[in-house]
């Protein structure tokens, strides 16, 4: 006997069965079975329980379908075979589609890439749940003949029967559950005596129609509740579709001589608490007149900014009614239909106000640890041991690697450019990099970098030669091997343990969660591709597409937490108050697309044909606003209803749901734009406002400001907002600390001197913490420089006469021989260089040459004579560093000079020059020594004269590159040999005194300094040169430049603040990724102070007491 339980939401059908059961066992009447969908099935055993009581509730089962399976197969048998997971399922319909791809022309080229896969499993899936066989679609498809659709469906069908035939050779696939049940119960007497209530559901497939027909057959009785009023004959109402399920049922019933009862109709709304939610009801699209109300208590709709702010009103408000009216987090359900937008957003609104709430996302298993690094193994192997490959493998957590040997062996391969083959050979360059001799440290550095090489390679060397010309099961029994000789088993544990430790402990269930899936994974696939040979390109694609096909869940921690999920999910639950989310047109209800292998109009054409399928589009567009109804009316007590005005880049209107709402309560206005004293009713909350607003300076914020002020738990977070907002100057809380790190003396180079001013915090980085930007040994700029250096200082060590004997092919074969003694001592040798780098080598010989020559040119025509090469300042060196007083102590300043020239001139007053070579272009500007750049040359000018035997006669860059000279073409060589000389003219500062001038370049042109005469002997219009006076300012301003930065370093100082005159150093800056500021072109501040102007500043400077400038 058949009967349904009929009535609309909210009118107590669920209760009804409950107690109808509860009854009957408590009158000892009759067997009885409750079936509901799965996600139900716990919430009705409490309810069993508490109706029956301990003893007669835990006699009525409650069955999901697939329990209801499990149960029969147990007690009549048809449950014994090897199952098959989703995995599984991948790799046997990747197998199938690789039997037929001869065979196949609609989906050939889909089948090659690979991308078929998961839509031949979703349309098999559907055949199945609509009771479709092979064979049916292939009769469908030779009815249809040769049109589009027929060879589609003959393909599918193809592909179907192959797929079907490979599981029956050794599985049993859980889609086919249900057909087999519904032929096991044709011989069963499971159900015999029993009275069977069905509830929860708007509709059945194919497959649980066959299995509920079975059940009506034997049981006694038989009650299904449906949510309908029965009173729609149009075929198009709200209730359309369940209508629909309630004929096929009694027409079932009808076919297999099951007699129907009259129908219990339930009139009544016994959830609903609140006269309006009743209304909602009744009224949540009407087809006639929509009756109205003239309030709108407990009904509230917001207009959110965008996902975020939604969340944010949702969290806020559960928090409220919780804290100020003593609700329970378990009378709260949040549902929407896409719940991928607010993963991330809505559980941090949620964490900030301590609002427990399972946010259940299925994550993918692809990106998880022991999965990429199986990955990476296939990767490393089958490319040839690249670097990327291998690293991955490193960092996942698992490899049993610490963090530090993984940087040891990522700084190494970075440094030599080590991949492929170079990770299979013996390490034997030093680990230090260029221009380094072997210590005994870094020899017994190198030996365990070599150690872990090996501990790295080895179990994948084994691996590739397991792998090769293998079978499927080899590789499976591979693959674990591999990961058995990482030590698998110690490092996974350790890894989740490490996690627990740091508060993460879903985070560390869920890695052995993915462990579990992964052996599953390699289980079946050992077993389903067997022993016939495979080579291992393919395992790893079917590997790979198996494990980005699967994901794994979080399990629900307490009791009493808000409920999240999808309409679907949640739609049976009845809270007190529910939220419903992304209500934006076209999203909530969701206006249905076509999806799978067809379209709206193929479906429509096979379903005219009698095949069974699913609903087309029209259909499934009157099951969501069905399914919008349901959860609009879920709460017992209050509904809030919120869509984003804009999210994912587009704007957005609000749905049919909040416009018939609106219909229905003439007085509703939606919420918008709502204080922030709403949001901050939890001190996080307050905190994420307070961010968002700090450099406001209304009243909100600061009252928002005052909140905290003084929180020790707050004061390191409200300090990072104000250096990020600007105002709070970085530096060092601890002077101890900042003279450890810098020293309680300085000693300073002029680089360091000079990188301090371009941003304090580059200087913190580079020499306070000695991060040092980590570089790859090979002939590049910077090399080329040190180079260049290292063959001007042993070229010019020679005797002046002696160089001059040399002709050309003698000073390419001497400068020659010296690249080949620099390459053994620095690099190596010639041998390990690259062929890249050796003509690199040759090109520089070349230009070393031409170089050398016109630095010969320039000296042979200058009274100023080279004094020094490679000249050291500093204790212990050739000449003594600067030292400079200041308030706190002293700071020293030293380093090395390239070049120093001497010049006696007849009264015998000796004057120096400094000359530095330059491989980059560089141009002298006075205005940028007044904010502290270009200080180099300057500051050893200083050291120099500071004894005051010798006078400052200027200083120079000399280009060491070739100049690039770029003309028309027959361009004559005198213009060329100009063109080229312009730019090998040497950019500086030079006294502006007429004799210093003609002692530095005969007759004072121009030609090779920065400065010239004109005919009456005075300087010329581009000259940069400066009397004594002035030129003794520059250097006492640089000195009380550099005692400044000594004093700021021991306070502490050193703030991101990079120097922006003309242009922003953070472009070539290494730190600047964790400097926390962000600056770009339009931060340059455009500065053209003049040679004058800067003087005028630095002597008011010096008058002042040296104020920092800038």
């Amino acid at each position: 006997m058949l009967q349904f339980v009929l009535g609309r939401a909210g009118s107590g059908k669920t209760e009804y069965l409950r107690r109808l059961l509860a009854d009957r066992s408590l009158s000892g009447l009759d067997s009885t079975v409750m079936v509901v969908p799965e996600q139900y099935t716990f919430e009705t055993e409490k309810a069993m329980l508490r109706l029956a009581g301990p003893v007669r509730g835990n006699a009525i089962p409650v069955y999901s379908f697939t329990r209801l399976a499990e149960a029969v197969f147990r007690k009549e048998g048809g449950a014994v075979g090897r199952r098959l997971s989703d995995g599984g399922r991948r790799i046997l319909m990747a197998s199938a589609i690789e039997a037929c791809q001869d065979r196949l022309e609609v989906y050939a080229a889909a089948a090659k890439s690979g991308r078929v896969t998961d839509v031949m499993l979703t349309a098999v899936n559907e055949m199945k749940m609509c009771g479709i066989s092979p064979e049916e679609l292939g009769h469908t498809a030779r009815d249809l003949g040769g049109s589009g659709l027929g060879k589609k469906l003959s393909e599918l069908s193809l592909l179907y029967h192959t797929y079907d035939a490979l599981v029956a050779a050794s599985y049993l696939d859980s889609r086919d559950d249900l057909t087999r049940l519904s032929q096991a119960l044709e011989t069963s007497s499971f159900f015999e005596g029993c009275t069977v209530a069905v509830d929860s559901f708007e509709g059945f497939t194919a497959q649980e129609v066959a299995v509920l027909t079975q059940i009506m057959r034997r049981a006694d009785q038989v009650i299904v509740s449906l949510c309908t009023d029965g009173l729609d004959h149009t075929g198009t109402g709200l209730f359309a579709l369940v209508d629909r399920t309630l004929h096929r049922l009694s027409a079932a019933a009808a076919e297999n001589g099951v007699s129907v009862q009259p129908p219990v109709m339930l009139t009544g709304a016994p959830r609903f608490q609140n006269e309006n939610l009743k209304l909602v009801e009744a009224q949540l699209f009407c087809a006639g007149e929509t009756m109205t109300s003239p309030d709108h208590e407990g009904i509230t709709v917001f207009e959110a900014r965008d996902p975020y702010e939604e969340a944010e009103f949702a969290a806020a408000t559960i928090r409220r009614l919780v804290t100020q009216e003593g609700w329970r987090y378990r009378d709260f359900s949040i549902i929407c239909r896409s719940p991928e937008r607010y993963y991330g957003c809505l559980d941090a609104a949620l964490k900030k106000r301590d609002i427990p709430c399972f946010v259940s996302q299925p994550a993918r298993v692809d990106g998880e640890p022991v999965t990429r690094f199986v990955l990476g193994a296939f990767e490393a192997v089958l490319g040839g041991y690249p670097t990327e490959a291998l690293l991955e493998m490193l960092k996942t957590g698992v490899s049993g690697f610490t963090a530090e040997e993984i940087s040891a062996l990522e700084n190494y391969a970075y440094l030599w450019k080590i991949g492929g083959t170079g990770w299979r050979q013996e390490f034997v360059r030093h680990p230090q990099g260029f221009g380094k001799e072997f210590t005994p440290e870094d020899t017994q550095e190198l030996a365990r970098l070599n150690q872990l090489r090996q501990r790295l390679i080895g179990p994948l060397e084994r691996f590739a030669a397991r792998t090769k010309d293998s079978t499927g099961s080899g590789i499976s029994q591979a693959a674990y091997m591999m990961l058995m000789a990482y030590g698998m088993e110690e490092n996974l544990p350790a890894y989740c343990l490490a996690l627990e430790e740091a508060g993460e402990a879903a985070l560390a269930k869920k890695q052995l969660r993915v462990w579990d899936l992964l052996m599953e994974i390699l289980d079946q696939m050992r077993a389903i591709l067997g022993d016939r040979p495979l080579p291992r390109e393919r395992y790893y694609q079917l590997l790979k597409e198996v494990i980005a096909g699967e994901d794994v869940s979080e399990i629900p921690q307490t009791v009493d937490q808000v409920i999240f999920g999808t309409a679907e999910q949640v739609r049976q639950s009845s809270p007190r108050a529910a939220f419903l989310i992304g209500a934006a047109q076209g999203e909530f209800p969701l206006a249905p697309k076509s999806s799978g292998v067809f379209s709206d109009a193929e479906r429509r054409e096979l379903i005219a044909r009698e095949l069974p399928l699913g609903d087309p589009l029209e259909q499934r567009a009157m099951e969501e606003r069905y399914l919008a109804y349901s959860v609009a009316c879920a709460p017992s007590q209050r509904l809030y209803v919120s869509w984003p005005r804009a999210a994912d880049g587009e704007d957005k209107e609000p749905s049919e749901l909040v416009t018939a709402l609106l219909g229905i309560f003439p007085t509703l206005r939606p919420l918008r734009d709502l204080p922030d004293v709403y949001f901050a009713n939890s001190k996080e909350a307050a905190f994420t406002r307070l961010a968002a607003r700090f450099s406001q300076t209304d009243s909100a914020s600061g009252a928002l400001r005052q909140l905290f002020e003084g929180d020790p738990v707050y004061r390191g977070r409200v300090g990072a907002l104000e250096r990020a907002a600007g105002r709070g100057e970085e530096q060092l809380e601890d002077p101890a600390l900042a003279q450890e790190l810098f020293g309680k003396r300085p000693f300073l180079s002029p680089t360091q001197v000079e990188v301090y001013h371009q941003c304090p915090f580059q200087y913190f980085c580079r020499y306070g913490l000695n991060a040092k930007e980590r570089r790859p040994a090979e002939v590049d700029v910077l090399q080329y420089g040190t180079l260049m250096h290292f063959l001007f200082e042993r070229i010019f060590r020679e005797p002046a006469q002696v160089r001059a004997g040399w002709n050309e092919e003698e000073l390419e074969g001497r400068v020659s021989g010296l690249i080949q003694e620099y390459a053994q001592e620095n690099m190596g040798g010639l041998g390990l260089l690259s062929g890249r780098e050796k003509y690199r080598l040759s090109r520089l010989c070349q230009s070393a040459c031409k170089l050398i020559r016109h630095v010969e040119e320039e000296l042979a025509q200058s009274q100023f004579l080279p004094q020094h090469l490679e000249w050291g300042l500093g204790y212990g060196k050739d000449a003594p560093p600067l030292e400079i007083l200041t308030a706190k102590g002293k700071v020293t300043v030293g380093g090395t000079i390239d070049r120093v020239d001497l010049y006696v001139d007849p009264q015998g007053k000796r004057f120096v020059r400094v000359i530095d070579y330059k491989t980059g272009r560089k141009t002298f500007r006075l205005g940028d020594a007044l904010y502290g750049l270009n200080m180099q040359m300057l500051v050893y000018l200083a050291a120099l004269v500071e004894n005051g035997q010798e006078f400052p006669a200027g200083i120079l860059y000399m280009p060491a590159a070739e100049p690039s000279v770029s003309v028309d073409r027959g361009t004559g060589e005198d213009k060329i040999k100009a063109e080229a000389d312009k730019q090998m003219k040497m950019s500086g500062l030079v006294l502006s005194d007429q004799e210093i001038l003609l002692a530095m370049e005969a007759g004072a042109k121009g030609r090779f300094i920065p400065a010239s005469l004109n005919k009456d002997g005075s300087l010329g219009r581009f000259s940069s040169a400066l009397d004594g006076e002035q030129l003794k300012t520059v250097l006492d301003y640089s000195k009380r430049l550099i005692a400044t930065m000594g004093e700021e370093l021991l306070s502490g100082r050193v703030e991101a603040a990079p120097n922006r005159k003309n242009k922003i150093p953070c472009r070539w800056c290494a730190y600047s990724p964790v400097c926390g500021k962000e600056f770009d072109e339009k931060d340059v501040e455009q500065d053209k102070t003049t040679s004058q102007e800067a003087l005028l500043q630095m002597e008011e400077a010096l008058g002042k007491g040296g104020d920092r400038h800038g």
